[in-house]
């Protein structure tokens, strides 16, 4: 705790003092917790103003990591704190790594109606992610964990950002820190901070970016096609199911409102208006889709998901260009291999797809962690990393954020350590650090993957 004197300073309690501060329990945070948690000398917090860690996982039906993310054809690209969380999830039941999928008697990966070039995804359970995400944070001593505790805005010194304002149960606070990582996947605490910002929906038509509520269905055939562009009738603008761990269930990606994710306004309305599409949606499926005849909702993601985001003007973008042409910088910390996924603006508007080939892949370089702007102390993650319009897609994906996140968390222990701004940490010693956590930095082969061939439905 603090002295009172600091608590005059901030002119309110002081809940904690630490060196690193992470700032939203998702993915993203939950990794730059444990990143910066692996310098046992160090004093980590992780605040989220739900009631469990995960973000979007949970709240909004996160059930799967994309193809192309974690592998890409036989290469594994991401491990590190992803590998720990999906190493516990297979341990108590709850997940399918994306190379056994293949293998794992599941109709999915040979799925002719899918539009993507690698269905290596890693399935698993909403629920188990809560519980491996409670696992790994308690495992680290040096990682106090602060739910049900929303951040009001950043504490400032100058240009330089000392911890964060906020509320509870117990009324307000602050955290101080030596610090701060902003993963609340709005760029909140850093365009309050004054580093420069921008949305990916500024140049849409009146702001307006789509928005998306998942939900979950059972009572479907696991011969199901799973994929169709070009279906105005629904508000999506395409069947797009994807299977989850439970036979028979699929979460489905089919609604549609537009709004500005930054807007409480918009994301009311649009939660609202999604949530009013899902039972036309699943009559429909019932109606017109081959083994939907005994559809039945099972639940909905209690968070719209926008894909409209506020992202960081970081020092180097991840480019397209780059991501097209398997680019990996000098200052590479986590590797990808997920292509371009423009969702529509358009209610029924189809989505723009460019899927690399398997066995392609990027790097994502720290710059694009780091802001532009001369504000000190704070890095990014997760959803909020620095790209240019079309990359977004992948930057958000989970497995993605979670390096990203170990390499924020990574990079703030180091520049305590090292005592430099984290603008100037050392990337080499930065990328031997995150090699010894596990992370990768080149790709892994991965075991040979045997195809079942029951499955040869087309639609």
């Amino acid at each position: 705790m603090g002295g009172s004197s600091e608590a005059a300073e901030v002119g309110c309690r002081i809940i904690s003092t630490v060196d690193v501060l992470v700032v939203g329990g998702g993915p993203a945070g939950i990794a730059a917790a444990v990143g910066a948690a692996y310098h046992e000398n160090l004093r980590v917090a992780i605040v989220d103003e739900g009631g469990c860690f995960g973000g979007a996982v949970p709240k909004s039906l996160i059930t799967f990591a994309e193809g192309g993310v974690v592998c890409s054809g036989d290469q594994l690209l991401i491990k590190g704190v992803w590998q720990r969380i999906q190493d516990e999830m297979v341990r108590r039941g709850g997940a399918i790594p994306a190379h056994e999928l293949i293998h794992s008697n599941k109709y999915y990966p040979f799925d002719r109606s899918r539009c993507e070039k690698d269905l290596q995804l890693t399935i698993f359970d909403p629920e188990c992610f809560k519980l491996a995400a409670d696992e790994i944070l308690t495992s680290h001593p040096n990682i106090q964990p602060i739910l049900y505790t929303r951040a009001v805005a950043p504490i400032m010194s100058g240009n330089r950002v000392t911890g964060v304002y906020v509320e509870n149960r117990e009324g307000r606070g602050a955290i101080l820190a030596k610090r701060v990582i902003d993963a609340t996947g709005m760029s909140f605490l850093l365009r309050a901070a004054g580093a420069e910002c921008v949305s990916t929906c500024a140049n849409a038509p009146h702001r307006q970016g789509p928005i998306l509520v998942f939900f979950r269905a059972g009572g479907i055939s696991e011969v199901t096609p799973t994929y169709r562009p070009n279906v105005t009738d629904v508000p999506y603008g395409a069947i797009n199911l994807f299977p989850t761990m439970r036979d028979h269930e699929y979460r489905i990606e089919m609604t549609r409102a537009l709004g500005d994710g930054s807007s409480v306004e918009d994301m009311t309305r649009a939660s609202i208006e999604c949530r009013r599409q899902i039972p036309e949606i699943i009559e429909y499926l019932r109606k017109n889709w081959y083994g939907c005849e005994n559809i039945y909702l099972i639940d909905s993601g209690n968070e719209a998901l926008p894909m409209s985001l506020y992202k960081l003007v970081g020092r180097r973008p991840v480019c397209v260009n780059d991501m097209l042409n398997g680019v990996v910088p000098e200052d590479t910390i986590a590797l990808c291999g997920y292509g371009i996924d423009v969702h529509s603006a358009e209610k029924g508007g189809q989505n723009y797809l460019h899927y690399l080939e398997p066995g392609q892949y990027y790097g994502i370089g720290y710059g694009a962690l780091v802001p532009a702007s001369e504000v000190e102390n704070i890095l990014t993650a997760g959803k909020s990393v620095s790209c240019e319009s079309g990359a977004e897609a992948a930057i958000m994906a989970t497995a993605l954020s979670m390096a990203t996140g170990e390499a924020a968390g990574t990079a703030s222990a180091l520049s305590i350590c090292d005592d430099v701004p984290v603008r100037s940490v050392d990337v080499k010693k930065l990328r031997e650090a995150l090699r010894r956590q596990g992370a990768l930095l080149e790709p892994e082969i991965l075991p040979e993957a045997q195809k079942y061939d029951e499955y040869i439905f087309t639609y």
